[in-house]
């Protein structure tokens, strides 16, 4: 379908005097998601499925331009592949794309149009479409998790203009485009980028679930916002003293930062079939001096209660943090409170699919004994145990993660297999997700 577009005036920032053609939001009845029935193998489902039980989050997107982000091989090397043995031993069902907006979409830096790079998702999503050709009793849907800020095309960045931001707990340094940028007129430049790539990739999506080799097979789709490195709109940096200093250089105002993320769960609306994941962080909000502060806690559930309100069932509430220390939390923790809201989210109305994401290998286990440092199964399983719908893996971690201890218990696939009960723990797990309640 073709979107309407809009003409945006010339920028008063940096003196940029370029002409912006935009596809305007779309807007689509975003009704509540069908029934689902049991995803044991091609069962028939009246709209794409999220994930559920125990998920392959996937490797990391690619942060070399040269190569292309993709789902991982799952067809190659028989039973020695272990991502393999998890779908066909222990029942997974869904895996991730990490993937950069600029591997998806083209912006023109001139105007600002965007069109679609043909063929983007659906060859960075080949491995398993062809895992599924092979295997149509036990096919795989795909989570599609777009990271913006450095990974976003290079004409948001001309456009918006950057600001350059250090992540001061993993390192890195990215130069992210200010979410913030008006145009003369009073329109928001990064917010036009960011709706017409949405816009283009709810029509690629939609071309690419009801095509025959592809058909439903992605089944939900993240909201990165502005976050500059990880896909978490929450994630701001804003433990960092200099990056605190660069925003507000650059013109970042608290006011202007909170009403982007209250604009968030207004770009959905162009999709009206898969599900909507939003990652949510109880801790990182910005004063006007863009330091981290803790009087508005409470931002990431009004963000999340109106992704609810536009979408329904069709909402997906996550954390990508979740250790063995967060499972020992009360609910009048910063953390704990929020797992608990989130559980309640689950048995609201509408219901909603709840989830995590396992803390890196290298931080699974903090909070366990140093005796028992294999914590990927506990994790997981406190999540099934606490009607979450699911959990991703813990990833693979970095080459210096297999020396020390407690990370090289839980690095994805292997440490998933390397005891006895491994496989037997995984299925466990994953019954348990899918006997909880869900939309």
């Amino acid at each position: 379908m073709q979107k309407p577009k809009l003409l945006l005036r010339t920028l008063t920032n940096d003196g940029f005097g370029h002409h912006i053609v935009l596809p305007i939001l779309a807007i689509l009845a975003a009704g509540a998601i069908g029934a689902y029935l049991t995803w044991g193998g091609s069962a028939a489902v009246s709209d794409p499925l999220p994930k559920r039980g125990l998920v392959d989050d996937g490797a990391f997107a690619s942060a070399n331009k040269s190569v292309p982000s993709t789902v991982r091989d799952y067809t190659t090397g028989g039973s020695d592949n272990l991502y393999a043995k998890a779908i066909l031993e222990t029942g997974m069902r869904h895996t991730v794309l990490n993937v950069g907006m600029r591997e998806l979409v083209d912006v023109d830096a001139a105007t600002g149009e965007t069109t679609y790079i043909a063929g983007a998702l659906e060859s960075r999503i080949a491995n398993a479409t062809a895992w599924n050709k092979a295997h149509p009793k036990q096919k795989l849907t795909v989570h599609v998790r777009l990271n913006v800020g450095g990974l976003a095309p290079d004409a948001w960045k001309t456009l918006s203009g950057t600001v350059t931001m250090t992540d001061p707990n993993f390192g890195g340094t990215v130069a992210a485009p200010r979410w913030w940028t008006r145009a003369e007129d009073g329109r928001y430049v990064y917010r036009e980028l960011y709706q017409s790539s949405m816009d283009v990739l709810s029509d690629a999506i939609a071309a690419i679930n009801t095509a025959k080799d592809t058909k439903k097979i992605i089944g939900s789709i993240n909201i990165p916002g502005a976050a500059p490195k990880y896909p978490e709109p929450f994630i701001i940096y804003a433990a960092s003293e200099p990056v605190s200093k660069t925003l507000v250089a650059a013109g970042f105002t608290a006011e202007e930062h909170k009403a982007f993320l209250q604009w968030l769960p207004s770009t959905v609306l162009t999709f009206d079939q898969i599900a909507i994941e939003l990652a949510l962080n109880p801790v990182e909000n910005l004063d006007g001096d863009a330091r981290s502060i803790h009087t508005d806690k409470l931002l990431y559930r009004t963000i999340a209660e109106d992704l609810i309100a536009k979408v329904g069932s069709r909402t997906v509430l996550t954390n990508y943090s979740l250790r063995t220390s967060f499972t020992k939390l009360s609910s009048t923790t910063e953390y704990g409170g929020m797992y608990a809201w989130m559980k309640d989210k689950a048995k609201g109305s509408p219901k909603v699919w709840i989830g995590v994401q396992m803390a890196r290998p290298s931080r699974v286990a903090i909070g366990a004994p140093k005796s028992d440092p294999e914590q990927w199964d506990n994790v997981s399983k406190w999540a099934a145990d606490n009607g979450f719908h699911f959990a991703e893996t813990t990833g693979a971690g970095k080459p210096s993660d297999a020396t020390v201890q407690p990370s090289k218990s839980n690095i994805w696939p292997k440490s998933y297999f390397d005891d006895s009960d491994d496989t037997s723990a995984q299925k466990s797990i994953r019954a348990n997700f899918r006997n909880n309640a869900h939309p």
